[in-house]
């Protein structure tokens, strides 16, 4: 197997012997003393300390790029074992570019190191030296190690029970002076009782500070010889278990001493009584009279950066071990050993492995496993089985592929889906699962939740187990408890005696078997490492992608943290990573670094060090360090690898279009009949195909039985099987190869197929290979050697994946790619198939830990075959066109690798990072996915503009068949981008191929290494995913694992010109674009860098260039065509951008190009031809003005209301016109609609649409008239209308065609001749209401079904939440009326009535009434179930929607109608359009709505009697004229019988009452009983005591409100005027002592504080309460006549004597207004209800104007001015004299006034105050 290493060495030195990769440079030792080399080269200086050999770099000007490792720079030692650091080293000298050193590590191993200097890189070898070398000293131990990894110091105190066991370190390293810290795990055995622990401080057998664990506590004592131990208190006990290791560390620094027990501090206590001598000593070990383990012993300084003593044990020998711990008394035995490791069950499915255990007759039992699996995709799934019969019968309770887990019942091999639940799961993280089988009940749960619950009785009794299929799996444990079964497995015994093995491969193990260790003399763990503490750093492959463990998702694109040391973690072997690259780059350090290694690597980014690393290997040659510009970095790391073996193929062209691959929308069952079709189907739909891929399927053979596999080459599934075919597919499935091959040609497709690098064996190799269906290929491939061998020559094999049908698939042997003769032959055979190229494949259960294994065929095949390749598997290169991410599927969270949405692009951009640009994302919408589901649409589209910013793009869903049109054009879209711009795409491909920089996917921190606001983008949590799509495209799209909810992402545009593709919206960065919207038809994309995009004109079969005005004169694009060689180039010579003096030019030619300009984005098009060089020329602007651009904030106006409109224009050299001179004329399309006058403010008039456009006429630089017209708004008035929206009945008859107002969770439900129709897709088809209902509500609906399906249902749906928790009544075909309760994914009630049998094509009415936990059916009015939930499996489900339910058939729903059982209080919400006011009425009652500014409102109603009510909401102009009105119905529910009609009456009184002139203790009185009445209003079961109580308390509060005494009146002194009454004097600074400000809710930062304060300090308002002003609460109409009146009366008296009085509280107000002419007469005649309602803005101005006789003007406010207020408008002279008198200003800086909107207190306040005081008048200037 190290065939591949061995060459790779020889060619390094072939190719740097013959200069195949860039010389080094002129190399200097700039320095050299007795500690520290310095080695120059021409842009870095290389720093090497002797002692440790650390090394660290820096810029030549003496500024660190990254520093040394504070220990040691390089560590080595066995393969499997300890890698040791280096501690010391010796300087050879310098032999041309050459630094030779001679390093000893700190267990005497010894290397060589070379140190190669280049201009911008260096190179290491670090050469381990064997004893066979002539050293003296080995780098491999003496003896032969008892267990190698994971062994561990074994001190047998059990052997002496007279006395503890101790031994000390003899080491001259530890410090004198004590002060040290020491550390080491220990266990302690499972039957241990007594002590163990580390000690400090040795002065003598039985006196040192020891600090120790025992069963269940934790201690630490100073023992002193012959005198009673003194104990020492602990902060924190630890409860300690046997058989469990802990991390102890004690740190001893003079008398402070600190314990920690697994990282945790558990001590830190003075031992102040010690003398000096009992602190000083060396650390060791003791056990207390029972045996114990210790491992990882290590000394060090107390910052823990000097190491005294350090030993894991690995390779050690018991004598080795006793010289460095000197025993001091107990048992003198020790042993180097491993403790029993904990084992586990591993299950290899190829395609299943079932292990069973127990008896035919359990029955009633529970299983239980703590179990993972590996890997997955769709195919995969593992977990329980009970109830097992037979390999064809059992129940199975498992994780399966989509993020679910499963109940499946399987009856005579045929599986059936009981229930099924959403579960986010990991790959290698341990779940407990857990089952039971009960009176025919069916219990799941994962980790104590329940996930599903179902009844079924198929099988009553089995024995139980575990199915692994298509993956590996590993179970820790298994248990079975039952009557009289009690079964508990942890697999210790690997006989596995009480265990079937039915199928596959079931073993025991403990890992050590999984990768058995190299012999010690070959292979050698070596690090190099460099400090710590790197901020950001990128790259890795997929191990950029990757958490730290297994197959987590990595949330960012910033790889620090990563520590991947241990075997296996950074490799292909058991993992999804299939590129595998340890490039890792820093730009902002203009740094990176590589090891090229074809086995196990090591890498570890962390604070502690910056490591790169081999696990086997004889020696390290390829470790690189790379220096400079990023250009510079990629193109020294390309030239690198390149000639190290790791070529990169020139990419072709098609690969860069639109490709297909049959598995995304055929699965595993392709066929030809259906690849074809759905081909013809986008084709025709006008999707320009480039590439296709089939791959599997297409090989010979019965999916359900015997099957072939992409290594039987050149045979296809052509001739029919005369035995017929078990799988159900055409027979044959691919007939006619040949026609498919030519389908492709005609339509300029390549076709690719599935190509894999392995075979089946013959069955002496354990394969179950057969020549009938897998050709004699392997045979050869083993009579010649082609296969790889392991390193004893014995067949290397693998459990690979193929799908036969059930059938135990057997081993699988590898190609061995280093073997030139083999990759010939391979790549011979692979022509048969007569394909234009391939999609290489894995699909190995467990790969190679050969990572180079791939490239060197696939670079024989793309460079000697040519063949078109998608790559998945390779090291550090891209042997073919596109590197393809690992599966990427729909999802919504981050725990499933396939099925993260962020793990997709931070997948992506790692390859970019890692020098593998061109990428291909995996198909649109991934695989599988439901076309139907909103929520999967949305995903589509989504990832379809992912996709088509990135450079290789594929459709496999098929998209065509979305039931939304909206989306399936946005896809379209998206994806035809991508199609029209691939010849600029291709070009980026080219140039990434050609000079290593990732041009075709370039992340921003790679483009700007300088900007710090690029470093941090790429996470979960900020979702900034960008990147630049070559030279000219930045890639902004919504993208993500929040895709179900996000509809907009902040932008950040780095410096430079943007233009925004579709709105040519222009942009100078750098700046961030806050919340930066993304709607689905808009492509997410910006121009900038060299503006150009070159494209193909599919309708006229050409090509043509597209140039955006960013480029600066002097910028040059240079491209590449299609054909992958003829160069062009177009050149910015222009000195600007008018279109009227621009020209382009064709160079080659020398003739004028003609071109059109898209006036949105301001680019220039034209004709392109291969080979040729365009020059744009000319451009000065001439002052004509080009584009005219009108705009307003909406686009929907009620009648009445004015809009103003803005406008904008460019001259012809793309900069801003000045409009102040031009003549404008604006006009509207149907001014009966809306017109517009010559300030550009729109009027509405009644309902309809308008267009508005304006006509600019402007003179250019030559004083000529330009006239430009402007794009067109549609204006839309609407008519007056009102919605209730929830708190009453919904129904819905389906005339409008409209499915507003419902969502389907299932997809099928259209509306078909005014009805609702469900198509008869199987699945549960659910469609609730999006309404409020509450959860107690009725729902009936008229149902028609025209088929009888066995097992086909329909009915209604309710307290939904989710599929797999609700209720339903619903009619089966042939079972009858059930009532069915799901809860997570089971059936946790079903109650059946088979009497009720009902027919097709007939009209049936089903209601049901849903209260509380009882629920009854109705149909046609006959009540058929009557049920109640009975908790037996699941609670109740307390709320939830309602909706409508079918499946496996048509079904029709009509005149559907929900009845809210509604709660108090009730709570109606609506929308509104074209009103000023909404009001409620029930019973004769008005109760006043809040209506907002969107036209939304809210009414609430504290109390209505039971019943069914009709609920009337209607809409009034600001006149108070009815618009329109709607009704509705509302049930309350019974009441137990308390009257409450009193208490209603006085809550009413009572809420008419204003605090004004009542003191605060009385209003807050009032205001505590109101509340409590109000409580029990809404109580429906109150007692009448209750009642009573809260009326009689009420009453008292209203006829306890104490009017306030007013203070004597000042005396004022007049200043105006004589004969005019004197007006109080203002006090601007009243309110200056804060400390009397008695309103907590009026914050002192807040706009109004002011105002509110000096209104109140001058007697001008009140608060609501004694503290509280309620700023933001609305006046009504009554409070608003009381103020006008109040001012009035102060205005001209001095003093306020008005008072509350009358039949109401605010008669005396309103005949005071009425009598003084501030109000007119019809005010007198208002209902309560008038009063009480909230005031409009328009109002409360017309109330408070009358309060003054004049007001002087101090603004300019032109008529019409003010946007919304239109001089005809009622009120509109009092709101423009308000305005010029500068007290009123508008809500912004246009003035808007909304005069139809309520008015809250505190601007009411501000009114007020500029009003009495003219010095607080507002001076404005409208905008």
């Amino acid at each position: 197997m190290n065939k591949m290493r061995r060459t790779l060495c020889l060619l390094l030195a072939v190719i740097m012997l013959f200069g195949m990769i860039p010389q080094a440079g002129a190399a200097t030792v700039a320095s050299e003393t007795a500690d520290l080399v310095t080695l120059r080269g021409e842009t870095y200086e290389m720093r090497i300390t002797l002692d440790g050999f650390r090394y660290g770099f820096y810029r030549t000007d003496g500024s660190e790029i990254v520093g040394a490792h504070q220990t040691s720079g390089l560590c080595f030692g066995p393969s499997g074992g300890t890698s040791y650091p280096v501690t010391t080293s010796t300087y050879q000298g310098l032999s041309g570019d050459v630094a030779s050193f001679y390093v000893t590590n700190s267990n005497g191993g010894k290397a060589n190191v070379k140190v190669h200097l280049f201009d911008r890189y260096v190179q290491f070898e670090i050469i381990p030296v064997s004893a066979g070398d002539g050293d003296l000293d080995s780098n491999l131990p003496a003896q032969t190690p008892v267990s190698g990894e994971n062994s561990a110091l074994l001190l047998p105190g059990s052997k002496q029970p007279q006395a503890a066991t101790v031994r000390y370190l003899n080491s001259s390293k530890i410090p004198a002076d004590g002060n040290y810290a020491v550390e080491a795990k220990v266990k302690i055995p499972k039957n241990g009782t007594r002590s163990a622990g580390i000690f400090a401080h040795y002065q003598a057998a039985n006196a040192f500070h020891l600090f120790f664990i025992k069963p269940g506590a934790v201690g630490f004592k100073r023992l002193m010889e012959g005198i009673e131990a003194v104990n020492l208190t602990v902060k924190k006990n630890v409860n300690v278990k046997t058989d469990t290791w802990y991390t102890l560390r004690l740190e001893c620094e003079g008398t402070h001493f600190k314990g920690y027990v697994d990282g945790e501090l558990v001590l830190d206590v003075q031992d102040s009584k010690a003398s000096a001598a009992q602190l000083k000593g060396a650390p060791g070990l003791r056990t207390d009279k029972m045996d114990a383990y210790f491992d990882d012993l290590k000394v060090t300084s107390l910052d823990g950066k000097t190491v005294y003593y350090e030993n894991d044990f690995e390779y050690a020998s018991d004598a080795s071990v006793k010289n460095d711990l000197t025993y001091a008394m107990g048992t003198q035995e020790l042993t180097v050993t491993a403790p029993k490791t904990k084992t586990w069950l591993a299950m290899t499915g190829s395609p299943e492995a079932i292990a069973v255990t127990g008896e035919n007759d359990w029955s009633s039992y529970t299983v239980t496993a703590k179990t993972q699996l590996a890997s997955g995709d769709e195919l995969t799934n593992h977990g329980l089985l009970f109830g097992y019969q037979d390999q064809q019968n059992y129940y199975s309770f498992r994780f399966d592929a989509g993020e679910t887990v499963k109940l499946v019942k399987c009856v005579n091999g045929t599986e059936t889906v009981l229930g099924s639940a959403p579960f986010s799961y990991a790959f290698d993280k341990l779940y407990t699962l857990k089952a039971e089988m009960k009176d025919g009940m069916l219990t799941c749960s994962v980790d104590g939740e329940q996930k599903i619950v179902q009844q079924d009785s198929t099988f009553t009794s089995g024995k139980a187990g575990l199915r692994t299929n298509d993956t590996s799996s590993k179970t820790e444990s298994f248990t079975v408890a039952g009557d009289g079964i009690a079964l508990e497995e942890t697999f210790e015994n690997e006989a596995l005696n009480s265990w079937s093995i039915v199928t596959g491969k079931v073993k025991v193990t403990d890992g050590s078997d999984e990768t058995p260790q190299p012999a010690q003399t070959d292979y050698y763990v070596i690090d190099a490492r460099l400090a710590g503490g790197i901020e950001y750093m990128y790259g890795l492959g997929d191990y950029g992608a990757l958490g730290n463990t297994g197959g987590s998702v990595r949330e960012t694109s910033n790889v620090v943290g990563v520590n991947r040391t241990a075997r296996g973690s950074f490799t292909n072997w058991n993992s999804v990573a299939r590129f595998i690259s340890n490039f890792s780059i820093v730009p902002q350090l203009g740094f990176a670094q590589v090891l090229f290694e074809t086995d196990d690597k090591r890498v570890a980014i962390t604070d502690e060090q910056t490591l790169l690393g081999a696990y086997k290997t004889k020696k390290v040659d390829g470790l690189y360090y790379f220096f400079g510009t990023m250009e510079q970095i990629y193109a020294d790391y390309k030239a690198v690898r390149n000639a190290a073996g790791y070529v990169d193929t020139k990419p072709h062209y098609e690969m860069f279009g639109l490709g297909w691959e049959a598995f995304g929308s055929l699965g595993w069952n392709a066929y030809q009949t259906s690849v074809m079709s759905t081909l013809k189907d986008y084709l025709n739909s006008g999707y320009h195909l480039t590439w296709g891929v089939i791959g599997s399927g297409f090989w010979t053979g019965d999916r359900k039985a015997l099957e072939g596999t992409t290594t039987s080459f050149g045979m296809w599934d052509d001739t029919a099987a005369t035995e017929g075919r078990k799988d159900g597919l055409p027979n044959p499935r691919f007939p006619d190869p040949a026609a498919l091959k030519q389908f492709f040609k005609d339509n300029n497709m390549k076709l690719l197929l599935g190509l894999r690098n392995h075979f089946k064996l013959p069955a002496e190799y354990g394969g179950k290979w057969d020549a009938s269906v897998d050709g004699n290929f392997v045979t050869e491939a083993l009579q010649k050697g082609y296969l790889l061998k392991n390193d004893d020559e014995s067949l290397y094999t693998v459990d690979a994946k193929y799908p036969t049908g059930g059938i135990t698939r057997g081993k699988a042997g590898v190609l061995d790619a280093e073997n030139p003769d083999a990759v010939k032959w391979f790549a011979d055979l692979a022509d048969l198939w007569g394909a234009d190229g391939f999609k290489e494949d894995c699909m190995m259960l467990q790969t190679t830990h050969h990572d180079d294994n791939w490239n060197k065929l696939l670079q024989y095949m793309s460079e000697q075959k040519d063949d078109y390749m998608i790559v998945r598997n390779a090291s550090y290169c891209l042997p073919g066109d596109v590197l393809r991410i690992n599966d990427a599927n729909y999802g919504t969270s981050n725990s499933s690798f396939n099925n993260s949405p962020d793990r997709m692009v931070i997948n992506a951009l790692a390859y970019a990072a890692s020098g593998q640009s061109n990428v291909y994302p995996d198909i649109i919408g991934g695989t599988g996915a439901n076309v139907n589901d909103p929520a999967q649409q949305n995903y589509i589209v989504r990832n379809a503009y992912m996709a088509a910013l990135c450079p290789s793009q594929s459709v496999g869903v098929n998209v065509l068949k979305m039931n939304n049109q909206s989306m399936k054009d946005a896809a379209f879209r998206a994806i035809n981008w991508h199609s029209t711009y691939a010849p600029y795409i291709y070009d980026a491909a080219l140039k990434s191929y050609e000079t290593g920089y990732p041009l075709s996917m370039t992340p921003l921190y790679i483009a700007y290494p300088d900007d710090t606001n690029t470093y941090d983008m790429i996470n979960s949590q900020k979702r900034m995913f960008q990147w630049l799509l070559g030279e000219s495209v930045l890639a902004a799209p919504l993208f993500g694992t929040d895709h179900q909810t996000a509809t907009s992402r902040d932008v950040y545009l780095p410096e430079g010109k943007w233009i925004q593709y579709d709105t040519g919206e222009v942009f100078y960065g750098p700046q961030t674009l806050k919340d930066w919207e993304s709607p689905i038809d808009q492509m997410p994309a910006f121009i900038g860098g060299k503006g150009v995009l070159i494209g193909e004109d599919f309708e006229n079969n050409s090509y043509f260039a597209e140039v955006f005005p960013v480029a600066e004169k002097g910028s040059v694009y240079t491209y590449t065509f299609v054909d992958g060689t003829t160069k062009s180039t177009v050149t910015n010579a222009n000195d600007g951008w008018s279109a009227s003096t621009l020209e382009i030019w064709d160079t080659t030619t020398n003739q004028k190009v003609a071109f059109e300009q898209n006036v949105t984005n301001g680019s220039f098009k034209f004709c392109f031809e291969a080979g040729h060089n365009y020059e744009l020329r000319g451009g000065e602007g001439n002052g004509t003005l080009q584009q005219v651009r009108l705009s307003a904030e909406t686009d929907r106006l009620e009648p009445g209301r004015t809009l103003q409109t803005v406008l904008t224009a460019k001259l012809d050299d793309g900069t801003a016109a000045d409009l102040t001179d031009a003549g404008v004329r604006y006009v509207s399309s149907d001014e009966t609609v809306a017109t517009v006058d010559a300030q550009g403010v729109i009027t509405a008039h009644k309902a309809g649409t308008a267009e508005i456009f304006a006509e600019v006429t402007l003179k250019d630089n030559s004083g000529d008239p330009v006239v430009v017209q402007s794009n067109r708004i549609t204006v839309t008035v609407p008519d007056s209308s009102i919605t209730i929206t929830s708190g009453v009945a919904i129904t819905d008859d389906f005339s409008d065609g409209s499915l507003d107002g419902w969502v389907a969770h299932q997809g099928g439900y259209t509306v078909q001749d005014g009805a609702l129709r469900y198509g008869g897709a199987a699945g549960r088809g659910t469609i609730v209401t999006t309404a409020e209902t509450g959860s107690d509500y009725t729902i009936e609906a008229d149902v028609t079904v025209q088929d009888t399906t066995e097992k086909a249902t329909f009915g209604l749906v309710f307290r939904y939440n989710n599929a797999d928790s609700n209720y339903l009544f619903v009619y089966t075909w042939g079972t009858g009326i059930r009532f069915l309760k799901r809860y997570t994914g089971g059936l946790a009630q079903n109650i059946t009535d088979a009497a009720l049998q009902l027919e097709p094509n007939v009209t049936y009415h089903f209601k049901a009434v849903v209260e509380g936990e009882h629920f009854v059916l109705y149909i046609d009015d006959n009540k058929v179930l009557d049920v109640t939930d009975d908790h037996v499996k699941a609670d109740p489900i307390a709320s939830g929607s309602c909706g409508l339910y079918a499946s496996n058939q048509t079904a029709t729903f009509d005149n559907v109608k929900i009845v809210p059982r509604a709660a108090l209080p009730l709570t109606i919400t609506g929308t509104s359009e074209q009103g000023a006011g909404v009001q409620v009425e029930i019973l004769g009652k008005q109760f006043p709505a809040v209506l907002n500014l969107d036209g939304t409102w809210t009414c609430s109603i504290d109390y209505l009697p039971a019943g069914s009510h009709t609920v009337t909401a209607k809409l009034f102009d600001a006149a108070g004229t009815l618009l329109t009105e709607t009704s509705g119905h509302v049930t309350i529910a019974a009441e137990t019988g308390a009257d409450k009609q009193a208490l209603l009456a006085a809550v009413e009184t009572a809420q008419a009452y204003t605090p004004e002139g009542y003191t605060a203790d009385s209003w807050q009185a009032l205001q505590n009983a109101l509340a409590a009445a109000q409580m029990i209003l809404t109580q429906q079961d109150a007692a009448q005591a209750d009642v009573d109580g809260a009326l009689a308390a009420l009453n008292e509060a209203i006829t306890g409100l104490a009017p306030v005494t007013p203070p004597a009146p000042s005396p004022v002194i007049p200043v105006v005027p004589a004969g005019e009454p004197a007006k109080p004097s203002f006090n601007p600074d009243a309110g200056s002592n804060v400390s009397k400000f008695p309103f907590v809710d009026v914050p002192s930062d807040s706009w109004y504080y002011s105002s509110v304060k000096a209104a109140w300090e001058n007697d001008l308002i009140d608060g609501v309460t004694a503290s509280e002003f309620k700023p933001n609460a609305t006046l009504t109409v009554a409070q608003t006549i009381k103020l006008a009146a109040a001012l009035h009366q102060l205005d001209r008296t001095g003093e306020v004597s008005l008072k509350n009085g009358g039949a109401n509280w605010y008669d005396s107000y309103v005949n005071y207004a009425v009598t003084n002419g501030i109000i007119e007469q019809e005010y007198a005649s208002y209902t309560k209800a008038q009063m009480n309602a909230p005031v409009t803005r328009g109002e409360f101005v017309h109330i408070f104007h009358g309060a003054e006789e004049a007001y002087k003007a101090i603004n300019t406010v032109a008529d019409n001015a003010i946007p919304d207020v239109k001089t005809t408008d009622k009120f509109a002279a009092e709101i423009y004299e308000f305005y010029r008198a500068g007290i009123l200003t508008g809500s912004d800086a246009k003035g808007t006034f909304h005069s139809a909107s309520t008015i809250k207190r505190s601007e009411a306040a501000a009114i007020l105050l500029r009003m009495f005081e003219a010095s607080a008048r507002k001076s404005i200037t409208l905008k």
